[in-house]
């Protein structure tokens, strides 16, 4: 069974014509059953027709055929005799002879364009699933096939002293010992194809190869660049013949054809070799990432898990088909609770695919609560350019980071609370001064307004009303009083049961405290009278000022309070206590500051409790 397989791979050489053969025969067939049906015999018109068919198909070198048309000519009168038609029936058969010939030459030549064709067409139509290296064997055979040759194989140099074989066929057609760049230098340096016809008579000549009995060699040299074009390989094609083959120019230009797309094939073949060994050598450190890694060919060829990453995609660690993975990345990304921000910060893969990827989180609730950071960068693995993922589980730190988050949103919230509470006690610019140095604070003003009000007859008021609501009554009047302090820019010190006390010209030192006071006075009697409108009982203030130095500060370490001190603030209280229900009682200090904008009159000289007798004023109103 064997024999007769290489018989008919032999039949098959394009020396044969196996294209034209058929017909050629088929012609030959029909022409000498034709003569034979007439009776005639082996006549001229039978012969000439089987000599061109000859001449076609036999493998015979042109030099053979004129020589052997040269020795007809001069045996063709000996054999037809002296008759006249012996130059006839020589020139029937040498035109024969050189028809045949020259037709063979054009045959020929379209053979081994149709076996170019053949090979290239092995090439172009092998499945894009297939390994590199398969489809790089199955080529090989067909042109071990075309050419006849006893043996062929891929070489790829190494360094200088040593080479791969990387397909060779039979196997094994070279040992270790015979693949070195010394077989295929010679080629390299020239930038061509050699042809050895006689290996034997080759200045440097293999001894290697001579002894394991090849006689005729060609060397087909290929250099590639590296997917990345950051580095090049060469090696090349050896084909052998345990005979002195004739490399004929047919073959030659079939083996230079062919050139490129074994160029291309060594290339991937290569590149698939240095992955799968840098597989071999990162993938078991790899595995002991407690992340996620994910690598892609740039070139989209192949793609790559670890353990983990094959869990959290569904996907059996090792190499992986880029298609396959890009659909486990969707299906992974849809299943996230914020597909949204996924989409927008993904979004810059398409606009710059050379752009770096950091902490991008990605979250899932089901089937149970998970939080991934995808990292993702351009990578350079040796000459496989690529993207590298990584998918870093941090669910547990993202709660924790979650929980710190909310803790400190209570907390800045309590502070806020109590920052305004403290506000509420202190002034803005004294709180500020309490929180950085806890020692007592104090200040001298040289210049303030200082006004009491008292509620009269609040006694008595208190024994008419329950207590709830004497606090609502209070809280009512004191609440827009607190309005009133803020609309004129004044800082309210403290209310004493019924008496509200409030300052102006600290702790923020102003030049128009005094008419701020006034003004701050008038329109609390002013929202009094509005008040009682709706009362059945009314009520009345006193209200008392005075303008001059005042000491402020905080005392004590519990239960802050920020306080007045000096004659000023005595004062200011006497002209509340010794004022008329109804009416704003104030100094003349306070008078002569006012008294060009303010309506007055003049109590005259009475005594004041500590102070003896002063010349005090009421004010009544605004001039304008």
């Amino acid at each position: 069974m064997k024999r007769w397989r290489l018989v008919a791979r032999a039949l098959r050489h394009p020396d044969l014509l196996p294209t034209f053969r058929g017909m050629l025969l088929g012609l030959a067939a029909l022409i000498l059953v034709s003569e034979l049906a007439l009776g005639e015999g082996l006549t001229v018109r039978c012969l000439a027709p089987i000599l061109f068919v000859c001449s076609t198909l036999l493998p015979v070198r042109s030099s053979w055929w004129w020589g052997g048309g040269t020795a007809g000519v001069l045996l063709l009168p000996v054999l037809v005799g002296p008759q006249g038609e012996g130059s006839l029936v020589l020139l029937v058969l040498g035109f024969a002879l050189v028809g045949g010939v020259g037709t063979r030459r054009v045959l020929l030549s379209a053979e081994w364009s149709l076996a170019s064709r053949e090979v290239l067409g092995t090439l172009l139509s092998s499945d894009r699933h297939a390994r590199p290296e398969q489809v790089l064997r199955e080529t090989l055979e067909l042109m071990r096939e075309v050419t006849g040759a006893r043996s062929i194989a891929a070489l790829r140099q190494l360094d200088e002293v040593s080479a791969e074989t990387l397909v060779a066929l039979p196997e094994p057609v070279l040992s270790h010992a015979l693949s070195s760049p010394r077989l295929f230098a010679d080629a390299l340096s020239v930038d061509r194809c050699l042809y050895h016809h006689d290996y034997a008579r080759v200045p440097g000549a293999s001894r290697f190869l001579l002894a394991e009995g090849v006689r005729s060699l060609v060397v087909l040299p290929l250099s590639w660049s590296h997917q990345g074009g950051t580095e090049s390989s060469q090696g090349a094609i050896l084909l052998t013949w345990h005979r002195r083959a004739h490399l004929h120019a047919h073959l030659r230009r079939f083996v230079e054809v062919l050139g490129d797309g074994l160029r291309t094939l060594l290339r991937f073949t290569d590149d698939r070799l240095r992955y799968e060994r840098l597989q071999a050598r990162y993938g078991a450190i790899l595995e002991t990432v407690p992340q996620g890694v994910v690598f892609v060919e740039a070139s989209g060829e192949q793609g790559w898990v670890n353990q983990v990453a094959g869990e959290l995609l569904g996907l059996t660690p090792g190499p992986v088909e880029p298609v396959r993975l890009a659909q486990a990345m969707a299906g992974l990304r849809a299943r996230a609770s914020n597909p949204e921000e996924i989409a927008a910060k993904g979004a810059s893969l398409f606009t710059q695919p050379q752009a770096d990827i950091r902490d991008w989180i990605w979250t899932f609730q089901v089937p149970r609560e998970l939080v991934l950071r995808v990292s993702s960068t351009p990578t350079h693995v040796r000459d496989m350019p690529g993207r590298l993922w990584l998918l870093d589980d941090i669910t547990i730190a993202w709660r924790a980071r979650q929980a710190r988050r909310e803790a400190e949103a209570a907390l800045l919230e309590e502070k806020e609370k109590a920052d305004q509470l403290l506000l509420n006690i202190l002034p803005q610019s004294v709180a500020r001064k309490l929180k950085q140095d806890t020692r007592t604070i104090a200040d001298g003003f040289a210049d303030a307004s200082i006004l009491f009000a008292d509620l009269v007859g609040f006694t008595h008021l208190a024994q008419r009303v329950s207590p709830k609501g004497l606090v609502y009554l209070l809280n009512e009047l004191f609440s827009a009083f607190d309005q009133l302090t803020e609309k004129h820019g004044l800082e309210k010190i403290k209310t004493i049961g019924d008496a509200y006390m409030v300052a102006g010209g600290l702790p923020l030192p102003r030049a128009d405290h005094v008419g701020s006071i006034a003004e701050m006075a008038l329109d609390m009697m002013a929202f009094l009278q509005d008040f009682n409108a709706r009362r059945e009982d009314p009520l009345r203030l006193r209200i008392g000022i005075d303008t001059g130095p005042v000491v402020a500060g905080v005392i004590g370490t519990k239960k802050f309070n920020y306080d007045l001190w000096g004659d000023t603030v005595n004062t200011a209280s006497r002209m509340e206590s010794h004022g008329l229900p109804g009416h704003i009682h104030v100094t003349h200090a306070t008078y002569e500051r006012l008294c060009d904008k303010y309506l007055f009159t003049e109590r005259g000289r009475i005594p004041i409790k500590g102070k003896g007798e002063m010349t005090t004023y009421l004010l009544e109103g605004r001039k304008n």
